[in-house]
């Protein structure tokens, strides 16, 4: 199994760790029985990989053996924050795609019990590698190892593929930046996430002043 070094300043500002605390607290206290969670945005650059990388740290700390799934492949920000030893960056698409197995994309990261699989090196159309079969395979294996999936997915506005992957989920964690989404910029994203049939578990707000 390669090793993944996560490229992120672990000191937190006390306000930002009691949120991430908190956020912990619910998922595992009210969120027991979803172990699929889509970690999703309406737009691009509103924090949503960051929220991931950073709740799936603060989950594991609590000793829950947690993955972080990477599954924006157009436009993925979870791969600038990850450092692998050696080789190449298999992952998510690979999988996808059939060109390795399980065993080939998952890395063990320097925070013990926390997993991740990258996006991975294949240019497939994401939106028909994520309807595949191999896609429901993946996520089985993975749910029968991991207490938690963190599912990092494309913003809304970008593609379909969010919605899709949210399909796959037990539910939807929609990460919003302060003061930047009016309602009727949420209007269409939540409409394809309602379609989806993910239920929505909760939003949180970043980039707060």
């Amino acid at each position: 199994m390669k090793r993944a070094r996560l490229l992120l300043d672990r000191e937190m500002p006390y306000e930002v760790e009691t949120a991430y605390q908190t956020l912990r607290a619910n998922l595992i206290f009210e969120c027991s029985e979803k172990q699929t969670i889509g970690i999703i945005s309406a737009k691009r650059e509103e924090g949503k990989s960051l929220v991931a990388m950073r709740l799936g740290i603060s989950l594991a700390k609590a000793g829950r053996k947690v993955l972080l799934l990477d599954a924006d492949l157009r436009n993925s920000a979870m791969q600038a924050h990850i450092s692998v030893d050696s080789g190449p960056l298999r992952g998510t698409s690979d999988f996808l795609s059939g060109q390795c197995t399980v065993e080939d994309v998952i890395c063990s990261t320097d925070v013990p019990g926390l997993y991740l699989i990258p996006a991975g090196t294949c240019e497939g159309d994401p939106g028909i590698l994520f309807e595949n079969a191999r896609c429901r395979e993946l996520l089985g294996i993975l749910k029968k190892v991991f207490d938690l999936i963190l599912v990092d997915t494309t913003a809304l506005e970008t593609a379909v593929d969010a919605a899709v992957v949210a399909r796959r989920c037990d539910g939807a964690l929609l990460i919003t930046e302060s003061g930047r989404n009016r309602g009727r910029d949420m209007a269409d994203p939540l409409q394809l996430l309602m379609r989806s049939r993910c239920p929505l578990i909760g939003v949180v707000l970043t980039k707060q002043p």
